[in-house]
């Protein structure tokens, strides 16, 4: 198994009912900068349904792509998003949860490791599914050797954002 750095995003979409599970998302600005909070609808509300999307915006799904150079393409739904990896120190995988979803869109900048299946016989690889879900993780790197994760997260941001300083 390998991990490929991708990106966690989020679409919206209008639908013609709304149904217990539909996740949203609650943008809140501060000196900072942006914070994302994506939610999930526990109960159907009373209020009609456009009154609710007024007030808190059309639902969300969630998915995972992957984009350089020479390709663009979506690598997981937001059917197949389901498995997440606490790294190196455990060999279990747990149910994602919205913790770790706002974890990666607000400290990882959307950016996720995903795991793909290793072939050396087919050129094109495609990610591990387990019981029809993607595994996922923190893009960070876990070393036992190094306990600086300072280190692997300036590492990260060097490899995946461009300078703007030119």
């Amino acid at each position: 198994m390998q991990n490929i750095i991708a990106e966690l995003v989020v679409k919206s979409y209008m639908p013609r009912f709304l149904e217990p599970g539909m996740y949203f998302v609650n943008k809140n600005y501060y000196s900072k900068g942006e914070v994302i909070d994506v939610w999930q609808l526990q109960n159907i509300p009373q209020e009609p349904i456009e009154s609710f999307i007024a007030t808190n915006g059309a639902p969300v799904e969630l998915c995972v792509i992957f984009e350089n150079e020479e390709y663009f393409g979506v690598l997981a739904t937001h059917e197949q998003i389901g498995w997440w990896d606490e790294g190196e120190h455990t060999d279990e995988l747990r149910d994602i949860e919205l913790k770790d979803i706002n974890f990666i869109l607000n400290e990882c900048d959307g950016f996720i490791a995903i795991a793909f299946e290793e072939n050396d016989e087919e050129e094109e690889t495609h990610p591990m599914l387990y019981e029809n879900k993607v595994v996922l993780s923190s893009p960070f790197t876990y070393n036992d050797d190094d306990d600086d994760d300072e280190e692997d997260e300036d590492e990260f941001y060097n490899e995946n954002n461009e300078d703007d300083t030119d």
